[in-house]
């Protein structure tokens, strides 16, 4: 079993990506803002992260920026695993505005990561992110515990909250018989 600190990104700054020329997908390139830095570099200092091996990324700037500071200050490696990549809010992957992103974030709250039943939005379920991210980390079994830096929606999967803030940590055990019912989700 290993155990997990799984970190939200710092606060990103999205104002270079603010044109037309990055509509879509090239937001995602978006590294920390000033803020964003110092929550890094705070949450480097975090007494859970004691005893990491690893750390493992999400692919996207935000992520690892964040994985960067981290490893500076705790003097460790960080391997990127694609399937720890943001929550698609639509899809096709068309997020080209914040208005893109907020109404399909809270029906995919609303209902608990399950599919709006009316199908107005075609975003990434909560059972589809655990399922891509849990083979993302079975190569980590090996290690007694890993940092992994993600996003707040992702994060989800393992453990259900809608307030992970920024630089945010949720801690659990993970194996083979890891199953989304464990990730604390309370169904009506």
């Amino acid at each position: 079993m290993t155990k997990i600190v799984m970190i939200r990104h710092g606060e990103p700054d999205y104002s270079y990506f603010d044109d037309e020329v990055y509509a879509g997908f090239g937001k995602e390139f978006g590294p920390l803002s000033k803020q964003g830095i110092q929550q890094a570099k705070q949450v480097a200092l975090d007494p859970r992260l004691d005893g990491a091996q690893l750390i493992v990324s999400s692919p996207f700037t935000r992520s690892l920026h964040t994985a960067a500071l981290i490893a500076k200050e705790r003097g460790l490696e960080i391997e990127i695993q694609p399937g720890l990549h943001e929550w698609i809010p639509q899809r096709p992957y068309r997020f080209t505005c914040d208005e893109d992103y907020i109404q399909p974030n809270q029906d995919f709250i609303r209902y608990e990561g399950e599919m709006d039943p009316t199908g107005k939005y075609n975003y990434e379920t909560l059972q589809e992110l655990f399922d891509r991210a849990y083979p993302a980390l079975l190569p980590y079994l090996k290690y007694d515990k890993i940092i992994v830096v993600a996003h707040g929606v992702l994060m989800r999967a393992f453990e259900y909250r809608c307030d992970i803030p920024y630089c945010g940590i949720i801690t659990f055990d993970f194996d083979e018989t890891r199953v989304l019912k464990d990730n604390g989700r309370n169904r009506t």
